[in-house]
This record gives structure tokens, sequence and C-alpha cells, in this order.
């Protein structure tokens, strides 16, 4: 009888046990699920609306044209010195080192698959985070807990209209804008930087040349899907995050971690997706 009542015992604690261990590893997994599916419902959203005409209201295109400035403006001061210095460490470099063992015709390549298809994209989107993001994330937040959005719907405005679409495009359109500001500075500081250690065979117009001619037809697709997705996931990120915060969570202590980190993880995303896409 004692064996029987221990064993009756023992069996629901080891069950209740079990039962716990699954809610603890199903609890975080049914969360981030729940969590990529509201991403991908706003996402879908944002984008359909941004290809509709009758989105662009002359509100919607005057936010959308201060949204574009801070975009491209803003970021300029940053990406112009950082682009200077990838020249010097990355392209000067390269240029001289595989020119000394007289593999200079890789270099264009090397140029192409590091620099345009990796590199300029990643930098160009944590800039634009750090620059862009960050402003739009916190103005959505102090927007949300002062209940403007329920002024924009009152008033008969879509707040998704008014406050996210024209932020997402103006991130898209400015982070491709840098990304081709940023290649080319950096090969050109990179091609002078590199003739002060060594004289050059090609003049810089024959050098960006050579570096378009090596261009595969993919390359042409893959760099501004890149740029461009990468300032989509970035603004898709920042405004889902800083409009989903209300209260004490929408203060910027609370906003600015989450936020890093969540477009960390979206540049990095696209840019592994469309490689593999690529």
């Amino acid at each position: 009888m004692t064996i029987d009542g221990d064993l009756g015992t023992e069996l629901p604690a080891r069950r209740a046990m079990l039962l716990r261990l699954l809610a603890a590893i199903g609890r975080p997994v049914l969360a981030g699920l729940r969590i990529l599916s509201q991403a991908a419902s706003f996402a879908f959203y944002v984008l359909l609306h941004a290809c509709t005409p009758s989105t662009w209201r002359r509100t919607t295109r005057a936010e959308f044209r201060a949204a574009l400035r801070l975009s491209v403006l803003h970021p300029m001061r940053t990406v112009l010195p950082i682009a200077a210095l990838v020249g010097v460490l990355l392209v000067a470099q390269a240029w001289y080192w595989l020119g000394a063992y007289g593999q200079s015709d890789v270099t264009f390549r090397f140029l192409i698959i590091v620099l345009a298809r990796q590199i300029t994209p990643i930098f160009v989107g944590l800039l634009a985070f750090g620059r862009v993001g960050l402003i739009f994330l916190v103005e959505l937040g102090e927007s949300s807990s002062r209940g403007n959005w329920r002024m924009l719907q009152a008033n008969g405005i879509d707040p998704l209209d008014y406050l996210v679409v024209p932020r997402v495009a103006a991130l898209a359109i400015g982070t491709f804008t840098l990304s081709v500001i940023f290649i080319i500075v950096t090969l050109a500081v990179g091609y002078f930087t590199a003739g002060l250690l060594r004289p050059s065979p090609y003049s810089i117009w024959e050098f960006f040349s050579r570096v378009v001619e090596t261009m595969d037809w993919r390359d042409f697709i893959v760099f501004p899907v890149k740029a461009i997705g990468v300032g989509v996931g970035v603004g898709l990120v920042c405004t889902m995050t800083g409009l989903r915060r209300g209260g004490a969570a929408a203060e910027p202590r609370n906003l600015l971690p989450r936020g890093f980190a969540r477009s960390v993880i979206a540049i990095f995303a696209v840019s592994l997706l469309v490689d593999l896409v690529a």
C-alpha cells in the first residue's frame, strides 16, 4: 500500500514537472512566433499602402519630404568619414597588397563581393538606425504615449499612412542613396591612398570603369535590393517598436535597447536572406 501510494503521488508530480518544462520552452517560442506574425502583417500593410496612390495625400507627402531630408542629410556627416576610413583600411590595402603579388585583377571582384554586397549595406543600415531610426523610434513612442494616434483617427487620418508609411519609404530611399555615396567615396579615397603607396596603372576613371565591368548582372540586382531592404527593415522595426509601446515602456531608456537589438537582427536578416536567394 505504501509503495502504491508513493507511486500515485510521484507520477502526478513528474507530470506536473514535465508540463512546467514544456511551458517554459513553449512560452518564448509562442511569443516569438506572435511577434513574427505581427511584424509580417505590419510589413504587408505598410508596403501595400506605400504602393497605393491614394495614400500619398498632401499631409503624407509633406511628412515624407521631412523624413527624406532627415534620412539623407542627417547621416551624411557620419557616412562620409566612415567611408573614407573604409577606403583607407580596405580598398587601399587590398589594391596595394594584391597588386604587389601580381593579383590586381582580383582586386575588382574582391571589392564588389566584400564592399558592395556585404560591408556597405550593413554599415549604412547601422548608421541609418543610429542617426535616423532612433529619432523615429523616440518620436513615435512619445506620440503613442500622448494619444496622438486617437487624435489622428478623430480627424479622419489613418495613423499608419501618416506616421509609418512616409518614414519607411524615406528610410528605404535614404539607405540606397547613402549606400551609393558610401561606395563612391570609399573607392575614390582608396584609389588615391593606394596611389600614394604605389603608382596605379589606371586613371581614376579607368579604375571605376573596371569596377563596373567586373560586376555580374546579379550584382546590379543584389546591391539595390539589399540597400533598400535594409532601409525598409530598419524603418519597420523602429516604427513598429515605437507604436507598440505606451506608458513607461515608451521612455527612451526602455525603447532604445529594444529597438537597437531588433534593428541589428533585421539588418543581418535582410542581408542573409538576399544572399541566400541570390
